[in-house]
């Protein structure tokens, strides 16, 4: 079965992305994994440990992009779309940050 996709467009540079339009529960949970695999749970004291750092967050944003986006349309066939969504100005890095969070997180899930 094929993914439905989205096309949104950068709004400095203008290129166009390809991005996956929703996400699978295999990939929530992958990403999910990069921020728990590190938890400790201890039953003992009834305490939980986490070791969030900032390397975990760089972590989970890049596997969020290699994992949404299909195609970056900037005619540079050199770069992987992780390298070409990361070397963009951060306006477009940001928008393009936005608009998959929309696939990961539908918008009647954020009225919740």
């Amino acid at each position: 079965m094929e993914r439905e996709t989205r096309i949104i467009k950068a709004p400095i540079s203008g290129v166009e992305v390809v991005i996956n339009a929703w996400i699978t529960g295999r990939e929530k949970r992958e990403i999910t994994s990069v921020y728990t695999k590190d938890f400790k749970f201890k039953t003992d004291t009834q305490k939980t440990e986490a070791n969030l750092t900032g390397d975990k967050i760089t972590e989970a944003q890049n596997k969020t992009i290699e994992m949404f986006v299909v195609d970056v349309k900037d005619g540079d066939s050199e770069k992987n779309n992780l390298d070409k969504i990361l070397d963009m100005r951060s306006e477009d890095y940001e928008f393009i940050m936005k608009e998959i969070d929309k696939s990961v997180i539908p918008e009647e899930e954020k009225k919740e």
